[in-house]
């Protein structure tokens, strides 16, 4: 459940519910969404607990991030049909693999 948060962010503030402003920061300043879109969920993964060393107030909204994906991920995953090929597309995880 997301919160608007109001406060004035400090140094290392102990949040314990993920906030629309933090969001919008990671997703912003810190993530190119195209490339979440295109590189494995375990080098995502890797790259959000850099993120998360580096900017501990985002702690709450990095798992957010992963989960979107892999929902993301699963619904284009179901489009896919014999022979590995999509109806008319690739996901952007066949398009990585492939190159």
């Amino acid at each position: 459940m997301m919160h608007l948060n109001t406060d004035e962010v400090a140094a290392h503030p102990p949040q314990k519910k993920p906030c629309w402003r933090d969001l919008h920061e990671l997703t912003t300043q810190h993530l190119c969404m195209k490339t979440v879109k295109l590189i494995p969920l375990e080098e995502l993964q890797r790259h959000l607990k850099e993120i998360e060393t580096e900017h501990p107030h985002l702690v709450e909204e990095t798992p957010l991030v992963v989960q979107h994906e892999t929902r993301r991920r699963a619904k284009y995953h179901s489009l896919q049909v014999a022979g590995g090929h999509t109806r008319g597309f690739s996901t952007a995880s066949q398009q990585y693999q492939h190159a």
